[in-house]
């Protein structure tokens, strides 16, 4: 799965440095306030490196960060047409989720 969004990261910080401790340097400071207040950043900085733990927890291959055509892209590389099942509970996702699901399937 690819996931592709405008705009760059700093120029102050490079990929590598974004795997260690780094300063947060947020594109829209507004927006990043209003986030962290409302709790869905707990701490300024660290949002890479808890994507690249959870995938590991997981057993999966870090994801690829990249600069491309004037944006960020992110490439997951797990296999997606494996069964689903094997790695979720199917019982506890809502309809909208299983439709989500089906969509990446395809």
């Amino acid at each position: 799965m690819i996931l592709w969004n405008p705009g760059k990261f700093p120029n102050e910080i490079s990929w590598e440095q974004l795997k260690d401790k780094h300063p947060s340097i947020p594109r829209n400071k507004l927006i990043a306030d209003i986030f962290f207040k409302a709790g869905y950043i707990e701490a300024w900085g660290r949002g890479i490196n808890k994507i690249i733990s959870k995938f590991a927890e997981a057993s999966l291959p870090e994801p690829l960060f990249e600069d491309l055509a004037g944006g960020v892209q992110l490439t997951f590389s797990k296999d997606l047409n494996e069964d689903l099942s094997e790695d979720l509970n199917i019982q506890q996702l809502t309809a909208n989720q299983m439709s989500i699901l089906r969509e990446i399937e395809k």
